[in-house]
């Protein structure tokens, strides 16, 4: 992408040769960072379905129209799912997918309940959750020497943090939290010490789901063996051997790309000339348009 000698590239260029070499792109190093988590983390993600618990119905439409623009899938659960989760949830929470439970206060019930029978239907291949870090209408008054947060009248319990972080390796399904928490928060803390990731904005929990199935991809790749290229007749020694004797150091351009094209590999069609007519003879059997640059082996790197 570099040494072209243009100013920018098409991104789409860019975005083609990373995918081709393996390579998943992040917009920021704190994406570079945080899908780096999520891949450390959680079990490969097995396809695009994706499953979304929340306590309010914005956060599930970023989560949502994130993994959409990215070609992910939220699909409605059947009803024989939903039928299970209704005598769970409120009259008023969605169970169709994304589950929205409207702020109704059961911490268990957001954090373990609903996520587990989802994962439990074989219906999401990955799952995410927002709402779960110090769940409550209010700040609550806490001891820092407790173990428990109160939820105007429920104790968020460790136990309900033990059974949360578990789900992934019980189920084989990556879990990725969103929450506008951050690690001051203890039990954000206790979730990222379990292994569970949290995020601090549905759309970076959405995008780290993304790259999870970007890398399943790229190790489901079949892998193929390079064509044998034989090795060159004495073409590529002959021209060391003259540019040794010449006192020279290292291979000029033309040299090095006439042993490569030796190997097979494609190099830019080009003349090596010494005088000006000749230059001109040359660029009319090329073709234009053409471009004029300075050949030493002296010259290591050219700057336009």
């Amino acid at each position: 992408m570099s040494h072209t000698g243009a100013l920018a590239g098409p991104d789409f260029l860019c975005d083609g040769i990373l995918k081709q070499a393996g390579i998943i792109r992040v917009t920021s190093i704190e994406d570079l960072f945080s899908h780096g988590w999520a891949l450390a983390t959680q079990p490969p993600l097995a396809g695009k379905r994706i499953g979304i618990v929340t306590n309010s119905g914005g956060p599930a439409t970023a989560i949502s129209h994130t993994l959409d623009l990215e070609g992910m899938e939220v699909p409605c659960f059947s009803e024989d799912l939903q039928n299970r989760i209704r005598p769970h949830v409120p009259l008023n929470a969605s169970t169709v997918n994304p589950v929205d439970l409207t702020f109704y206060l059961d911490i268990e019930l957001l954090a373990a309940t609903v996520p587990e029978m989802i994962m439990k239907s074989n219906e999401v291949d990955g799952m995410i959750i927002h709402g779960v870090v110090n769940f409550s209408v209010g700040r609550k008054a806490q001891d820092d020497n407790e173990d428990s947060d109160i939820l105007l009248g429920r104790p968020q319990d460790r136990s309900v943090i033990e059974r949360m972080t578990s789900l992934p390796l019980r189920y084989n399904t990556p879990l990725l939290i969103s929450s506008f928490f951050d690690r001051d928060d203890k039990y954000t803390a206790a979730y990222e010490d379990n292994n569970v990731p949290v995020f601090d904005s549905p759309e970076k929990a959405a995008r780290a789901m993304v790259s999870l199935l970007r890398y399943r991809e790229i190790r489901d790749r079949k892998i193929t063996a390079p064509p044998v290229i034989p090795a060159p007749d004495s073409g590529a020694r002959r021209i060391i051997m003259t540019a040794l004797d010449k006192g020279q150091r290292a291979l000029d351009e033309y040299e090095a790309k006439r042993i490569l094209s030796l190997y097979g590999i494609p190099v830019t069609l080009e003349r090596l000339v010494l005088k000006e007519e000749d230059a001109v003879h040359a660029a009319k059997n090329i073709g234009f348009p053409v471009a004029l640059k300075a050949c030493s082996w002296e010259i290591m790197h050219k700057t336009e």
